[in-house]
């Protein structure tokens, strides 16, 4: 094993040694010879002496948040034990990381361990800057042991690895004045259920704890056993949040392409409207839901953003089953949000099907081909004339280029023009 590890220069005096030792023979040279062992000899030891070696170490990783956006900081901790009764050698140590946390290709991260004390651990930390949304893994850890002269080298490597799940890059939004269907299920947003008089109150038994003034003696009288008001049951807007991943609808590139400008734009508008107490469902353009949300605000969103963080680039070629499916169930879904790529007709005509249920409607079309490298982008674009074609049925539209901010589109969605309720079809 340890010979497999031979570093340039141990090869190079193994081969020099063995064309020392063989012209001393052939030439009858003793002092040759004694060159070419002597040099033979030097990295053979090295060898055996690692082989030999009691030397074990161990090592424990920590990041500091297993969820980060792009273009953060996430620090990582290695506590590197020497658990040997023997002080280690100069330890090189190399954690792989691939190239999309930031990393050289087939570099990761490389640093020294001086010497470390028997049963002693040293902590090294270094940081990784996330490129491209995902879920990596860090590590295994790999410690290089070499000999003083340099001539051999072993390396070990740890089994234990971790994930890091790199999120889209978000813009702070506020939520709109979107409307949307109420449903029962949420954590905010509340309101009660007892409107009406004392003798519309909801009850429930007696617990343990309960303020006596919320006892309802009437109910209480009537059924022998101890009432109590019910507290105010929680309700939830509810939107749906609809992402076109076909590949022919954006344009080719990452992450500068359209495709990652609609994954950003939808997390940043799913982290808003969960912000601020929506419940979300999350659909792709074959109306496959990817995560639908019922929880508190916290758990939605790292059920949405996780979801969003490894959304890939679809087969479909056509928006007619989502489209389908949104105006069939559309009513019961409350509010609709649709990050639209490059739309056909057929697509456009299926979207602006008149909608019966009077939610509001948003679309934010992202105009691939204005991210076609080396084209002149007329005034007015194919998704100038599909955003009309949608605002003619009540959508509320917004045309996304390079250039444009999310923060900015998105304000434009929920302007009083494209809010004017006279627009929507229902």
């Amino acid at each position: 094993m340890a010979l497999q590890g031979m570093t340039a220069r141990g090869r190079a005096f193994l081969a020099a040694g063995t064309t020392s030792a063989a012209a001393g023979v052939i030439l009858d040279q003793r002092d040759l010879v004694r060159v070419g062992v002597l040099l033979l000899a030097l990295p053979l030891t090295a060898a055996a002496f690692l082989t030999r070696s009691k030397y074990r170490v161990g090592a424990k990783r920590r990041l500091d948040r297993s969820r980060a956006p792009v273009g953060s900081v996430v620090r990582v901790e290695l506590d590197v034990r020497n658990v040997s009764r023997f002080a280690s050698p100069m330890l090189l140590a190399r954690d792989a990381l691939p190239a999309e946390l930031g990393a050289a290709p087939g570099e990761g991260a490389r640093f020294v361990l001086q010497r470390i004390p028997a049963g002693r651990e040293v902590t090294v930390s270094y940081a990784v800057r996330p490129v491209q949304r995902g879920r990596y893994t860090v590590g295994p850890l790999s410690v290089r042991l070499a000999d003083p002269f340099g001539f051999c080298q072993i390396v070990r490597t740890f089994s234990a690895i971790d994930g890091l799940s790199v999120l889209p890059a978000i813009a702070p939004l506020s939520a709109g004045r979107m409307g949307g269907k109420w449903s029962a299920g949420g954590e905010t947003q509340q309101r009660g259920v007892t409107t009406g008089d004392e003798q519309d109150a909801t009850t429930r038994p007696y617990r343990s704890g309960d303020d006596r003034r919320r006892v309802h003696w009437r109910t209480t009288a009537r059924t022998g056993e101890l009432s109590v008001r019910r507290e105010e049951q929680p309700w939830q807007s509810r939107a749906t949040l609809l992402v076109d991943t076909r590949a022919t609808a954006h344009s080719p590139g990452q992450p500068s392409g359209s495709f990652e400008f609609a994954v950003r734009a939808a997390a940043s508008i799913a982290a808003a409207l969960i912000r601020n107490g929506y419940g979300l469902r999350l659909t792709d353009d074959v109306a496959r839901i990817i995560a639908d949300s019922h929880t508190s605000p916290g758990e939605a969103g790292f059920a949405v953003m996780d979801a969003l963080c490894e959304l890939e680039r679809g087969e479909n070629e056509t928006l007619l089953p989502v489209a389908n499916r949104l105006s069939d169930h559309s009513q019961g879904r409350g509010a609709i949000v649709a990050v639209l790529g490059r739309l056909w007709p057929g697509d456009a005509t299926a979207l602006a099907r008149p909608s019966n249920s009077g939610v509001r409607r948003l679309a934010l079309l992202v105009d691939a081909d204005a991210w076609t490298p080396g084209r002149n982008h007329p005034v007015r674009t194919k998704a100038a004339e599909q955003r009309d074609v949608l605002q003619r049925a009540g959508w509320s539209v917004a045309v996304a280029h390079p250039q444009s901010s999310i923060e900015t589109l998105w304000r434009e969605l929920n302007t009083p023009e494209q809010m004017d309720t006279r627009r929507w079809v229902g």
